[in-house]
């Protein structure tokens, strides 16, 4: 992380992050986690497709699976909550998903569970 760090730090981004916030990145090996009150970088998981992300918390898609995981909160502990489906938002009350043939249209809370809330889509999105 250190080199991704100095590139960071180049093109403005690291250290532009304000105080008590958190940056996270993905590169081909690794997922990581910056902390300006740290100052320093910690490796949280495995590489991901795609990273979700807000006040609900961190999600990533598997790059291999392409199953959707939870972050813990501690570094390398991530909790399966299903599969990606074509499309994933997230707001700060829930995590949205597409199903992969574009028909329904799931909504996860933080309780752990899933239910149908529409579709067919051809996308989605969330609004705060």
């Amino acid at each position: 992380m250190a080199a991704l760090l100095t590139r960071w730090q180049q093109g403005g981004g690291a250290s532009a992050i304000p105080a008590q916030q958190t940056a996270v990145v993905t590169t081909r090996t690794k997922t990581g986690k910056w902390s300006s009150s740290a100052d320093k970088w910690d490796v949280i998981g495995e590489p991901a497709r795609a990273m979700h992300g807000g006040q609900l918390g961190l999600f990533t898609v598997n790059l291999q699976t392409g199953r959707l995981w939870q972050y813990t909160g501690e570094p390398n502990v991530w909790a399966a909550i299903g599969d990606s489906g074509a499309a994933v938002a997230t707001d700060s009350r829930a995590l949205y998903r597409l199903a992969a043939d574009g028909k329904p249209v799931w909504r996860w809370s933080p309780a752990g569970d899933w239910s149908r809330i529409g579709g067919p889509a051809a996308a989605i999105a969330t609004n705060g």
